[in-house]
């Protein structure tokens, strides 16, 4: 017996208990110094013997039989304490390959071994960016480098723990270096049908991320699963926004650079994984900034065919925006085939896409990010150009002159200027020398003539007595089509080895609701994963 029952000996520890279990085999008698261990694993299920009833304790044990019984011990890990449940995860670490043979990986092995998993990724990016899109100015590249580190840890077979840590370099000169940043970190928690999430938790508006692909902090509760019906809700602060073509735009609702808006949503989603999927959700920002913004959007992605997907989204911003009352939404609507995976090798996908984004439908951070500046709507301008747009109706001629436009068009950016003085983060510049600003196209519309009229009293022309000019009031001329961007964006990915994916995304033929053409953009980019 000494062979079996030398091998049994960390299963002894594991399974045995107080009292007296009985005798199962007929080659185990009482006399047997390890009889008591012997009858308590076999009541506990943990060894079953022969077919002869047998325990065959002179026999030498094979690595199989002994996968199996560590197995059937895993089984009932509820039932030990910390050192017993130490010594089972050293068994199920030496009796690896024999567990995945007997189908044990998921349900015990990778579930305790190693409670703290860590992986992530590596990459680089080249990417070209414009501060104003809409004039061919200068390309601006950028090429920057990002580490993350990603832990995972099983606090509980229920509840898991993840952080994702990461640091950004500029490798072009510039000053990206921002140091290690908590990217997420939140805990899981699931119970039944449910799964409530704390923290700062990664979220996707839609099936495509045009409209919103980044970091929640709060708190969500989901009920569903991945597969099949799902209803989520969650109330926190939106944490990535793209500062550069959004920031200015938040401020002028009066929401501070920096500040992370307060919101909440709901979601419905519908998951059949490479057959159909399809997301409805509504996002309202609190505060001042939900009386100018609250989306709502549809999405849904199909698979016609083996490896041929066809998607869409729809996001309407419900709110009236602050210049022409209208209510701006974003279109994406593409294909694409083949699935690229990093940890496929040779695997690949291509895709195009067609995006129509009207001003003031963006929230901020699309995973999309080459199609940030067209859909922000951010340009460039000055008195000189803003004055060319100045026209009058109404007004006498003799006032109908270019110091008077230089002057409305002065008076415009100021005030777009003024409504940002309560904003630390905004540095002010002196903008009455007609100094260039970049300002949300939709603040002042320049596509459509600024058109002037002359406040009236008795039908005539209030003059102002200290500029002995007329008092002029601005009439509506705005154009009910937003300002914003339609464009195509093609892509491809491809996976080389495994671990590594390379890509390219080429946004092109990209044209401004008026039709003026705006440049083209590019990224190309490598990420290893590990």
């Amino acid at each position: 017996m000494k062979a079996k029952v030398l091998a049994l000996a960390a299963c002894v520890a594991l399974g045995a208990q107080t009292g007296t279990a009985a005798n199962p085999f007929s080659d185990v008698t009482p006399q047997d110094w390890a009889y008591q261990a012997v009858a308590q694993l076999a009541t506990e299920g943990v060894v079953v013997g022969y077919p002869d009833g047998t325990f065959g304790g002179e026999r030498n044990i094979t690595r199989y039989e002994m996968a199996q019984m560590v197995a059937r011990a895993m089984a009932r890990e509820d039932r030990l304490n910390a050192v017993q449940q130490a010594q089972l995860d050293k068994l199920a670490t030496e009796f690896a390959d024999e567990l995945k043979s007997l189908g044990v990986r998921v349900a015990g092995l990778e579930e305790r071994v190693g409670r703290v998993k860590l992986g992530g990724d590596v990459r680089f990016t080249w990417n070209n960016r414009y501060r104003d899109i809409r004039n061919g100015a200068t390309e601006d590249r950028d090429v920057t480098a990002r580490l993350r580190l990603r832990t995972i840890a099983a606090v509980t077979p229920k509840t898991t723990v993840v952080g994702l840590f990461e640091t950004n370099l500029g490798l072009d000169g510039k000053p990206d270096d921002k140091g290690v940043v908590v990217d997420q970190l939140f805990g899981v928690h699931k119970t039944g049908d449910w799964t409530f999430t704390v923290g700062q938790f990664p979220y996707t508006a839609g099936v495509s991320g045009v409209f919103y692909d980044g970091n929640f902090a709060g708190v969500a509760a989901k009920v569903g699963g991945q597969k099949g019906h799902s209803f989520t809700a969650a109330f926190g602060r939106v944490k990535d926004l793209d500062e550069a073509f959004v920031g200015d735009i938040l401020s002028h609702y009066g929401v501070a650079r920096n500040r992370k808006p307060e919101a909440y949503f709901l979601e419905y989603a519908y998951n059949n994984p490479l057959k159909f999927s399809a997301k409805a959700f509504f996002l309202q920002p609190t505060g001042i900034i939900g009386k100018h913004v609250q989306n709502i959007g549809v999405g849904a992605s199909w698979f016609p065919a083996k490896f041929v997907n066809v998607h869409a989204d729809y996001i309407l911003n419900n709110k009236s925006t602050i210049v022409n009352n209208t209510k701006p939404y974003t279109l994406l609507v593409g294909a694409s085939l083949g699935i690229a995976h990093p940890y496929y090798p040779k695997s690949f996908q291509v895709g195009i896409d067609y995006i129509h984004s009207e001003g003031g439908s963006f929230f901020g951070h699309g995973k999309y990010d080459i199609l940030n500046q067209y859909m922000g709507s951010m340009y460039e301008t000055n008195t000189a150009e803003l004055a060319k747009h100045v026209k009058f109706k109404g007004v006498p001629p003799q006032y109908q002159t270019d110091a008077v436009k230089q002057k409305i068009a002065a008076g415009v950016m100021q005030n777009y200027v003024a409504s940002l003085a309560k904003d630390e983060a905004f540095a002010l510049p002196n903008y009455k020398n007609g100094d260039t600003v970049r300002m949300p196209s939709y603040s002042y519309d320049a596509r459509k003539d600024l058109v002037y009229t002359p406040v009236l009293k008795d039908g005539q022309p209030l003059i102002n007595p200290k500029t002995n000019m007329p008092v002029l009031a601005p009439k509506a001329a705005y154009s009910y089509e937003h300002s914003g961007a339609k464009l195509w964006l093609a892509g491809v990915k491809y996976v080389p080895v495994k671990g590594l994916l390379l890509e390219a995304s080429y946004a092109f033929n990209a044209k401004a609701m008026d039709g003026e053409k705006l440049n083209n953009t590019y990224r190309l980019q490598a990420t290893y994963y590990f």
